[in-house]
């Protein structure tokens, strides 16, 4: 009666622990160097397991180890990025550019990190991802100014930014449906010099008016004048930087020019004058 090597090797060195491992080399049954071979010493059943890092896609007979990261992504999340550890081999999960792990490092699940606390992005900023890297965007909302870099975005109200490239006579504000920058010229900024203007021409008209109106309207009584006067208001700054050269030009020219019945009315011209109205 024949015996199998694996019989005689047992009967020969029962007490060498050792002895049955070396059996392996007699019939691997599919084991390799992705999967070593091991003995059971009561049956002498050879058993192949796949080392870390490895799985085994075929049957417990016939062993066939594929790294594990070919396999559904090693069992990482499908934004993590299945690789092995230096050390041990073991799989190794990590979240892709643009994610952020809301895990553990034994249960890694990726999230977009956008969506975790805007993504590290100041609070008037919109969060997005690179085109080509897919690494987290940081852009300033419309009507803000990043007054950062590139990497660290820090947005601040473009009205308070040199007045939002505004005129410096204009009021910087955002506009309500959109938030973009409104520039607004400033009231007083547009109306000084067209105020100005205009009072200095009622000045220089009101003597040419009093002189060729109707006589009804001539009322020209001491209470009529105060009144007029009240009424008034006093000569800007504007006004009176206006009107001091254009005077000193025409004085000469209308005291030449005035006729001496306007000039003077005596109080016979002005009874003769009531007296046609009447």
């Amino acid at each position: 009666m024949s015996t199998s090597p694996i019989s005689q090797a047992l009967k020969s060195t029962p007490s060498n622990p050792y002895s049955v491992l070396g059996h392996c080399g007699f019939n691997t049954r599919g084991c390799n160097q992705k999967a070593p071979c091991s003995q059971n010493r009561p049956t002498a059943t050879i058993r192949s397991t796949c080392k870390t890092g490895y799985t085994n896609i075929g049957s417990p007979v016939h062993v066939i180890c594929a790294d594990s990261c070919t396999i559904n992504n090693g069992g990482c999340d499908r934004n993590a990025v299945c690789s092995h550890d230096p050390w041990t081999s073991a799989v190794k999960c990590t979240c892709k550019v643009g994610y952020t792990n809301t895990g553990g490092a034994r249960n890694v699940v990726c999230k977009d990190s956008c969506t975790i606390n805007n993504g590290g992005c100041d609070r008037n900023a919109v969060c997005s991802h690179d085109a080509s890297t897919s690494a987290v965007k940081c852009t300033c909302k419309v009507g803000y100014t990043n007054t950062g870099c590139a990497r660290n975005v820090v947005c601040k109200d473009s009205c308070k930014i040199k007045n939002g490239g505004c005129d410096r006579n204009a009021v910087c504000s955002h506009d309500a449906s959109t938030s973009a920058v409104k520039c607004t010229c400033k009231i007083v900024a547009r109306s000084t010099m067209g105020v100005a203007i205009q009072t200095l021409s009622v000045r220089m008209m009101l003597p040419h008016l009093r002189q060729n109106a109707p006589a009804k309207l001539v009322i020209p009584t001491l209470e009529w004048r105060r009144a007029l006067y009240a009424q008034t208001p006093a000569p800007s700054e504007m006004e009176v930087v206006i009107q001091t050269p254009f005077a000193h030009t025409t004085t000469q020219r209308m005291q030449w020019f005035a006729h001496a019945k306007r000039v003077t009315p005596i109080l016979q011209y002005r009874r003769k004058l009531c007296a046609q109205v009447r």
